[in-house]
This record gives structure tokens, sequence and C-alpha cells, in this order.
């Protein structure tokens, strides 16, 4: 069983040790803690055993032990079916004032965060000076913890009482919550595209690649012909419609497939795209309008047909790029599969992405791997002019690479980190790994609360989850609500309309950046890879989703209350309130289950299936309304 090494309140220091077996090469450790990345967290020979220490938050996790990426064992080494669990319990209450996670602050609001063992709900704070609750404390039931999130504002010190016990027991802590227009400049918006699928210039190279016509059905080795030039037509509508801040692009280097996550030449563009000055145009385009690119880094694996695996193929091993891969048996022939765990496929001699035969795993413990990758990201930044990299597979991608890169790449302040995680997990956030993660949990939140799934006070405690697991930087998560890996939002809400602007709209109003994957505002909907990834319908657009969409971005980019502050929630009799709470004012969004009147006060922003009837608010079924109201933190609508 793990080993607990040592423990400071909710942070656990782990020994994990696995005894040595023969033919060993790689032994990763994958659970919930790091999104069951592979690769991320390897362990290190020591004597006769292998080991890894590891930092995780207090909770209740299951965990795999991979030996040579494909087979499931025990501490002893053993095969196994089933997952480990791991529980690491909080004893007693704890709070650092000085880690934004539990002290965090937006628009001149903090949200004071106490964890405390289940149950022990007997917990207040105790205010002095200038400082006061705004609300009353939200408490949010963890697997092993509660959290209890207090609103506050003001100078002054505070300290909190359990029982008879008082935190801290030896001095108060202080706290000053002064106003910044956090992100004051842009919109915190980003446009998603998937190149192939946006729209084709009359530009396009000729290629030996067979072109379906634009709007078809898409299948998974369909090409449609879209490019950088296309992308380079549509920015004045990026911004002007949409305000886009950010525009990130699927990756653009040289491939056989559509997706191009199988790279040939990380330096070359694929040249059904465009050429390489394209994308330096590209980004010179979107800098003269106030505009950054960030660009897909595939950087966990490349195609077959990458050079250096290619000499290892050509050369049956006897290569000096062996060591750029992980091989563990000397068997040099292309898997033509996919391996899935418990079905009884053939295993690959040669680690992978999932399992994926075609896209053989990149080895990072190899410094001329990621000095090569460094190269790249070098080309990117310089020669392509881009302002962040989004990682593909960013949770099997180790933080020694990522942290190697940001030392040698020593980028503009501005310059962005994302990585891709499908969990919430503080494990890949910090100054040595990524700025910002792809934020799906906190989409699956929202499109659950819109289907009923959650209750709003599910919703609220995702959030305070966000905020324990990011802190400040929880106003650069990637926020996503789909993508070019999930079914179109439209579908996730059965078609629904109403709640497909409704979802968007929570989404806008969070801290963070919010990403709209393209067609998105224009109705396109579609299931499961391929169908998510149709062609853009230019000229058949939904005109009120359009419409909507321009009004929610415009008053997002100008709106500085759509950026700033702190979430909270509440139902009412048929509806539910999100509010935006801020010293400068407080956004509310009221979102009707069924007909409502609610007595209105405050500046009415937007309004969909609402209107205003003397001093009443009236919201139609599903409809839902934006107000301004002063920063009196009345708690009514």
């Amino acid at each position: 069983m793990p080993e607990i090494i040592s423990r400071s309140g909710p942070f656990y220091e782990v020994k994990f040790r696995v005894r040595i077996r023969e033919g060993d090469h790689t032994i990763y450790l994958s659970g919930d803690f790091n999104c069951f990345g592979q690769g991320d967290l390897r362990f290190s020979r020591i004597n006769e055993f292998w080991e890894a220490n590891v930092r995780i938050f207090a909770g209740d996790y299951r965990y795999y032990i991979l030996r040579n990426q494909y087979e499931k064992i025990d501490e002893e080494g053993k095969e196994v079916k089933r997952w480990r669990k791991l529980h690491l319990p909080l004893d007693s209450p704890y709070h650092d004032p000085g880690d934004s996670r539990f002290c965090y602050q937006s628009g001149g609001i903090a949200i004071l965060t106490i964890l405390a063992p289940k149950n022990d709900r007997n917990l207040s704070i105790m205010l002095q000076g200038e400082l006061r609750e705004v609300l009353k404390p939200q408490i949010v039931s963890m697997k092993t913890y509660d959290l209890h999130a207090f609103y506050v504002r003001g100078n002054g010190k505070y300290h909190f009482q359990a029982a008879d016990t008082t935190y801290p027991v030896t001095k108060e802590f202080h706290l000053s919550t002064e106003y910044a227009e956090n992100d004051s400049t842009g919109s915190g918006i980003m446009y998603h595209i998937f190149p192939d699928r946006f729209l084709r210039s009359s530009q396009r190279k000729e290629s030996d690649r067979t072109l379906l016509q634009w709007g078809s059905k898409p299948r998974r080795t369909s090409f449609f012909g879209g490019d950088l030039n296309g992308i380079a037509l549509k920015l004045d509508y990026l911004r002007d419609v949409l305000n886009v801040e950010y525009l990130y692009l699927n990756p653009v280097s040289l491939s056989k497939t559509n997706h191009r996550y199988d790279t040939d030449d990380y330096y070359t563009v694929d040249p059904l795209l465009g050429t390489n000055d394209d994308v330096r145009s590209l980004a010179g385009n979107l800098h003269s309008r106030g505009m950054k690119l960030i660009m897909d880094a595939v950087f966990n694996h490349t195609s077959t047909t990458f050079p250096m695996f290619r000499d290892i193929m050509d050369k049956s091993g006897k290569s000096r790029y062996l060591d750029w891969y992980i091989f563990h048996r000397s068997e040099f022939n292309v898997f033509t599969g996919t391996f899935k765990f418990g079905t009884g496929t053939d295993i690959p001699a040669y680690e992978t992405f999932l399992g994926v035969g075609s896209m053989p795993k990149l080895n990072h413990y190899n410094t001329e791997v990621v000095d090569y990758i460094k190269s790249v990201c070098r080309y990117y930044l310089d020669e392509f002019g881009a302002d962040g990299l989004r990682y593909d597979v960013g949770h099997s991608v180790p933080s020694g690479s990522i942290n190697e890169i940001r030392k040698f790449l020593n980028a503009p302040e501005h310059f962005l980190h994302i990585g891709e995680t499908w969990c919430r997990s503080p494990h890949f956030v910090g100054s040595d790994y990524y700025d910002s993660i792809t934020n799906y949990p906190i989409g699956i939140s929202i499109i659950s609360l819109l289907k009923g799934r959650i209750t709003i006070d599910d919703f609220l405690g995702s959030y305070l989850q966000d905020i324990i697991n990011y802190g400040n930087r929880t106003d650069i998560m990637m926020n996503v609500l789909d993508s070019h890996d999930t079914p179109r939002l439209l579908n996730l809400l059965s078609h629904n309309q109403d709640r497909f602007m409704a979802a968007y709209s929570i989404l806008f109003a969070l801290n963070g950046i919010s990403t709209i994957y393209y067609g998105d505002e224009a109705g396109l909907d579609g299931g499961k890879d391929p169908d998510c990834r149709k062609c853009y319908p230019w000229g058949k657009e939904n005109g009120e989703i359009l419409d909507f969409f321009s009004k929610i971005t415009h008053l997002r980019a100008t709106n500085s209350l759509f950026r700033n502050g702190v979430v909270t929630a509440r139902t009412g009799n048929n509806h539910f309130v999100i509010s935006k709470l801020s010293s400068k004012g407080i956004l509310e969004f009221i979102f009707a289950v069924d007909k409502v009147d609610i007595s209105f006060r405050g500046e009415l922003l937007y309004s969909h299936r609402g209107r205003v009837d003397g001093d009443m608010l009236r919201i139609e079924e599903d409809g839902f309304a934006f107000i301004a109201k002063t920063a009196d933190f009345d708690q009514s609508a």
C-alpha cells in the first residue's frame, strides 16, 4: 500500500513503491489526481523497487500502476483487473491566507475557504475592522471533507471559530480586498477552429487528397480543404461580431490526417492548409487587431512516418533515435491496431497515445527529445508569432518537460501554456507546469445543471471546487462546453436552443477564458467524432443564435463585471439565479424553468423570452435575462 511520508493540512506527500520484475521498462502512476495520465508521473528505480513520491490533495482516489503502459499491476508487480483505492482524510480544519486557493479575490470581493472534517458544520467566521460578510456561507460536501466558503469585502482581520476552537490559535489573519480590474483590456474570449472545416479560400493549393463537397457529412478520413487563408478572411468577423481575443487552432503541421494530431514534420505547415508564411501572416493580422494566436503543441506523440520513428523502423532498431521512443520489445514493425485494456487485443512493442499504434509516444525522459521540442516551441514563438501553446494530451506530458520549455522560451508575460486535461486537478497548474488547462469539468456542470441532473447548489459547489483547485489561476482557465473531441453542445442539450444559449450565458458569466467552438454561434450541431467536426455553414447560420452571440460577447468585452468578481447562486420559484458580485456592482443571470414574474430593479442588459412590465420582469419557460444592479449585495432578485 502507498506510504504517507508527510502531511500538512490537506496536502499529503505519498510514496508509491512497486517491486521490480524482469522486463520492466517504465512504471507509471495513473489516477484521479492526474486525470489518469500515462507518463507525467513515472517511477524511479531505487534498489529492488520502483518508487514515486507524489503530492496529493486530501480526498478519495482511484489509481492504476501501469507496467510498460499496457499492464495494470499491484505493488508486488502482479497483474490486476481493477483500480486501486487511496483514502486521504482531512482530520482538522485548514486555511492558508497566503494561498489564493483559500483566499481567492476578484472584483474587490474575497472568497475565504476553510476545509473542515465531514459534518463538522459548526464553523463561523469572525471579522474585525472594515471587513464584512456579504453573503451567507456556502458549504460544499466533498468525499472526505466539507468546504466552507465565506464571501467578504473590506480591510481588517479575521479568524474562524469551530465549536470551542479558534483558527488560527495564536494570531488573526489579515485581509485587504481592493478592486482590481483583471483582464481589463481583453474580452477573455477564445475561438476554437478545426482548420479543415472552417472556410476553404479561393487561394487553396492543389492537393493529392480528395476534397468532399463543403457541408457534406464528414467521415473520419474526410478532407474538405479549409485553410489558413480562409481563416484570415474571417478575422474581422471574429473580432467585430464575436469580440474574440484568442484564436486557438487545432494542429497545422504536416500530416496525412485531417486532424493532424499525428505529426510528420513540426516545422512545416501542411500544404493543404497553406504555408509557413500563411501562419506568420495570420499571426500578424491577428496582432494588428489586438488578438492572440494559440497553437496546438502535439508533443506527447508523433506519427509513424515522423523521420526519427521511420529511421528506427528502417534500421530495425539500430538507430541513434531508438531512445526517442519507448520500446518494450525488440520488434520494429508499425502496430496498425489499437490496444484496449481487457479486450484481449495485441500489445504494441512501443508506447503509444492511448494504445493507438499510429501515434507512438515520445520519450520525454530523454533530454535530446526535450531539447528538440524546445526548439520547435522556439520556432512557434519566434517564426510563427504564437502567443501561447495548447499542449495535446497535457496530462501525460511530464512537468519537467513543460518547465524546461518555459525556461527556454522566456516568453512574454502574456504567453499562455495551456494543458489539455479532462479532470479537475491542481497537479497540473503552477509556475513550473501549465498556466491554464482545458476546464471541461465546469462545462459538464453547466450542461448537467441545464439538463436537470444537478441542482444549482451542486453547480455552485463545482465553481467552488475550481477555486480550491486553482485559486486566482481560475481567471485564466480555458473554460470549455464542447470541442472537436466531444459531441456539439446542441446535441448534448437535446437540440434545445434556449438551453444552448443559456449554457453559453453561464460560461460567459464566469471568470476565465470563455471558449467558443467554431460554428456553435451559427447553430451547428453534431454528434460524436467525426460528426462534431462538420463544415461551418456559411450563409446558413441560425440568425437568432448568432445575434445572441454577438450581444453576449459584446457585453463580455465591454462590461468589466462580466470578467471580474465572484459567483454565487440561489434558487427561487420556477427559476434560479447565478450572481456575479463585485464591489463595483452585481450582475444577475436569471434563468426560468417555467413562467415566472420577478420583482425588477436594475438595468436590463439582455433578455431572451423575457420583458419588463412596470416593476416586474416576466420570463417565459426556458427564458433568461441579465440584470446589472448596484453593489448593495441584496439577495433578492
